[in-house]
């Protein structure tokens, strides 16, 4: 039993894994997506330090994660506006803003400020340098990931990370809050963008909306289709697997049913042993499989994560479903040959006027 357990095991194993494996790789593309375009949902520009009351309760949006612009200055070329302000804690590991160099601001003769505005101001590239914003001189104490230039409305960001007292002290006119809300962690939907369409529509300032679309529209690998045929696959190699071990353990048991069989047991409580034996092994390998498959997932996402620098992993219950769905495929399979077999086997009459030796 022992012996079998395991085979039975390594084969749910390899389907637990496969659907883990098929779950996980459309959550590696949505993570990586997140890392380069942020893990926001939509960004709703203000000029008021409060939120709409439309978004800021809306069921699908957590809370908002604050950035505010304090003044605008030309670029070298004088072409392009490049933002000064501020941005919240929560709206830097949000964004999965990383400073590549230094440090965020700390004095407030000090800035931090992206790849992208830094090249278009056209003045020192490296920490410590001089960089002058409007007859003010600050010294370059960060360099951030480039983000103005990569996210969806991204301009609309402020590139120059002031401190907050600093940004009061400059600033010009008024302030332009930028308010961004990610989609709470359980929503999983298939078209994110009628979502988006719905809160527009709800808060009544579509026109002060941008929706994340770089990362919620992205498309998945695989299609509906592949991703059926893979599962249907798999469903029927681990099956298969699991009803050939399971019949050369019964296979191996014959002798076993004699003896009980000459004993005086009834073909009712032949089969009843049986199948509790069986079921047992499917019980005990199936959990073992799932909980090996789901460690070694784990394991392998948090190395590949800590490598690249993203987070994901994700057991959902589709996954579970098929997993059961797959047990459940071999129980059928099993039962239905299991009770085949012990019909057949046990009224042979070989089986039944055999003696017990010894």
């Amino acid at each position: 039993m022992i012996r079998v357990s395991v085979a039975v095991m390594v084969s749910f194993t390899f389907v637990m894994g496969m659907l883990l494996f098929q779950e996980n790789i459309g959550q590696w593309q949505i993570a990586l997506a997140k890392k380069h375009f942020g893990d926001w949902f939509v960004m709703y520009r203000s000029p008021h330090d409060y939120e709409n009351e439309e978004i800021r309760n809306h069921p699908y949006l957590d809370r908002a994660r604050r950035a505010a612009i304090v003044k605008s200055i030309e670029d070298a070329d004088g072409i392009t506006e490049l933002h000064i302000g501020t941005m919240s804690e929560g709206f830097i590991r949000m964004g999965n803003i990383t400073v590549e160099q230094g440090h965020m601001p700390q004095r407030d003769d000090e800035v931090a400020i992206d790849w992208n505005t830094l090249l278009r101001l056209g003045q020192g590239t490296t920490i410590g340098s001089e960089i002058i914003l409007d007859n003010n001189t600050y010294e370059l104490a960060g360099i951030m990931t480039s983000y103005t230039n990569v996210w969806k409305d991204g301009k609309q960001f402020p590139g120059i990370i002031v401190t907050d007292t600093e940004a009061d002290r400059i600033m010009q006119g008024e302030k332009e809050y930028i308010y961004c809300y990610p989609l709470k962690n359980y929503i999983d939907e298939d078209d994110y963008g009628h979502i988006f369409d719905r809160i527009s529509e709800d808060s009544g300032i579509k026109f002060k909306l941008t929706y994340n679309g770089n990362v919620y529209d992205n498309k998945l690998w695989g299609s509906t289709f592949i991703n059926n045929y893979m599962y249907i696959l798999v469903m029927l190699i681990g099956a298969v697997a699991v009803t050939y071990q399971l019949l050369r353990y019964n296979n191996s048991r014959k002798n076993i049913w004699i003896i009980h069989k000459n004993l005086g047991a009834e073909k009712r409580q032949l089969m009843i042993m049986s199948l509790s034996e069986n079921a047992l092994i499917l019980i005990i390998s199936f959990l073992s499989g799932v909980f090996l498959a789901l460690g070694l997932g784990k394991l392998i996402c948090t190395v590949i994560g800590h490598i690249k620098g993203v987070s994901f992993f994700s057991a959902g219950r589709d996954t579970f479903i098929k997993a059961l769905f797959t047990l459940a495929i071999s129980i059928t399979i099993c039962v239905i040959i299991r009770i085949f077999s012990t019909l057949v086997y046990i009224g042979k009459p070989e089986c039944n006027n055999r003696t017990l030796t010894g």
